[in-house]
């Protein structure tokens, strides 16, 4: 089963240079800002401009209505993500409050064979080095009713795949050229601020535990005639001597975390599913995930067990489970309820 879990986060625009609180723009009524900052756009642009719009689900609306039928080649701006791809799936779908559906991220450069299985007709360059190989990946947008200055973002992340970064250089970009070229879109994680006072609070620091996918062959080729099951997890765990204090740094720990947004997802270039530490106070322990947009949410989140299509979660039913997580996410109950429910 793949590695599946929705990463909250908070979406802002504000006037480029000014990030203050007070400068965060009301995602509610965006009409108040068009004469000040409805500047001239760009002429690169292929798009219509975009105007009228009222709220920020109003112009993500036109945001997915336009990649739905573009895509955008994110190796023209970013040299890192040289051979990334993004668009909309047309599974999408939208209300006053929330958009929400299947984005495509794609990623090309490799030439591969195509053979079908059961008749054996191969295809000699099936996919050419042109050709993206395109992961669906859910996403949904909320925007809280009244003088809102941030709205929420969930994204799925799929193994190796996941879209945060293409897909803020996308709407940043999408959004300078089609609406209004003096503003900045800022995509941050939602986190759980209590984790490092908790660590801080804590008589002792137990455990730390790291997990990633493997399996037993990967250590010996006999353990692969031994155990049948192809998909495994395998755990890396620190613990002290006699039950002692490992003597944690938080301050150290915390501004690990807070260096970038794959921060204990890639250690010294392998990449884990989760990073825990296990603390104890008043003779009872806790775990606390480390992993960006799963501290204190993990249960919440974690996809693992949701109905797939060979590998692809079914849209219905992740949908439905990132409704209930979106209460979490909030801190309140938001009313919404799956665009794709039956």
């Amino acid at each position: 089963m793949a590695a599946t879990k929705l990463i909250p986060y908070k979406v802002q625009i504000h006037p480029n240079g000014k990030a203050s609180e007070d400068d965060l723009w009301d995602l509610t009524d965006l009409q108040q800002y068009d004469t000040t900052v409805q500047s001239q756009l760009g002429t690169s642009s292929e798009a219509p401009a975009v105007s009228d719009v009222e709220t920020f689900t109003d112009l993500f609306r036109a945001f997915c209505q336009y990649y739905e039928t573009n895509l955008a080649d994110l190796g023209e701006e970013v040299e890192r993500l040289s051979n990334v791809t993004l668009a909309l799936s047309t599974d999408w779908e939208s209300s006053e409050q929330v958009v929400e559906g299947n984005l495509y991220l794609g990623n090309y450069g490799v030439v591969r064979n195509l053979v079908d299985r059961q008749s054996g007709e191969r295809r000699e360059r099936g996919r050419d080095i042109d050709d993206a190989e395109e992961k669906p990946l859910y996403f949904m947008t909320y925007t809280p009713s009244g003088n809102a200055k941030e709205a929420y973002l969930l994204l799925e992340r799929s193994r190796r795949y996941g879209a945060k970064e293409p897909f803020h250089i996308t709407l940043r970009r999408w959004i300078r050229e089609n609406y209004s070229d003096e503003v900045n879109v800022k995509i941050d994680p939602v986190r759980t601020e209590d984790i490092f006072p908790k660590m801080r609070e804590a008589d002792r620091t137990v455990r730390l535990r790291l997990e990633k996918d493997g399996s037993p062959d990967q250590l010996h080729s006999d353990f692969d005639t031994v155990f049948d099951q192809e998909e495994m997890k395998q755990a890396i765990e620190f613990r002290p001597e006699g039950g002692d204090d490992m003597n944690l740094v938080v301050d150290e720990l915390e501004a690990w975390y807070n260096q970038s947004e794959t921060a204990f997802e890639m250690i010294d270039g392998v990449s884990y599913n989760n990073v825990k530490v296990t603390i104890a106070k008043n003779n009872s322990d806790e775990t606390i995930s480390l992993t960006k947009g799963e501290a204190e949410l993990r249960k919440n989140i974690d996809l693992s067990d949701i109905a797939e299509e060979g590998d692809i979660p079914v849209l219905s039913e992740i949908s439905s489970r990132a409704h209930g997580f979106l209460t979490t996410v909030t801190g309140g109950r938001t009313g919404t309820s799956s665009l794709f429910s039956s």
